[in-house]
């Protein structure tokens, strides 16, 4: 499949998008603000933390409203009991579906230095 190369509009998003190529391991010309970091470059658990702790101080972007809906991106990494738990209780959590965390807000939050709720953008 072919796909368009996405040229940079300005030099938030450059930078941006070349943090998140060097963060991934990726050439720049392979993210573009359509992607999901989650999603389409495989980004989850500790390595989304670790990823998004560097991009607030690298960009001086206040998180704190990313914490809030975190379990809508990503999931926890490694091996939990709580799963093995609710097996043996037969309980279950009500878990809604994971949503795409697109690139472009990523640049946006960088543009305005915060995050921006889910609820408060049309960016998905």
């Amino acid at each position: 499949m072919n796909e368009i190369l996405h040229t940079p509009t300005d030099e938030v998003e450059r930078r941006v998008l070349d943090f998140v190529a060097k963060e991934r391991g990726m050439r720049i010309d392979k993210i573009s603000n359509a992607k999901s970091i989650n999603f389409d470059l495989g980004m989850d658990g500790d390595d989304a933390v670790e990823f998004f702790q560097d991009f607030a101080e690298k960009f001086s972007v206040d998180l704190t409203e990313l914490g809030d809906e975190w379990d809508r991106y990503f999931g926890p990494e490694g091996f939990s009991l709580f799963p093995i738990w609710e097996l043996i209780t037969f309980k279950t959590q009500q878990r809604h579906p994971m949503l795409p965390l697109r690139v472009s807000r990523i640049v946006d939050a960088a543009r305005t230095g915060k995050w921006t709720k889910l609820e408060e953008t049309n960016a998905d």
